[in-house]
């Protein structure tokens, strides 16, 4: 995984965390961190799906 990559990840991570709280659950919150890294997956994998693999710079 590349840097870019990590990133990309972590910022939908930290996106659909604060979607799940907002929803005031009253789970714990590892549970909530854990859902949010798995949406973060299903979100990369759909929209490679769709746009396939994200070009370089020189592309």
């Amino acid at each position: 995984m590349t840097r870019a990559e990590f990133e990309d990840k972590e910022g939908i991570a930290i996106a659909a965390m604060l979607g799940l709280l907002a929803g005031q659950s009253p789970r714990h919150p590892a549970e909530v961190a854990a859902d949010a890294f798995d949406y973060a997956d299903a979100m990369v994998a759909e929209r490679k799906k769709r746009l396939g693999e994200k070009p370089g710079f020189n592309d």
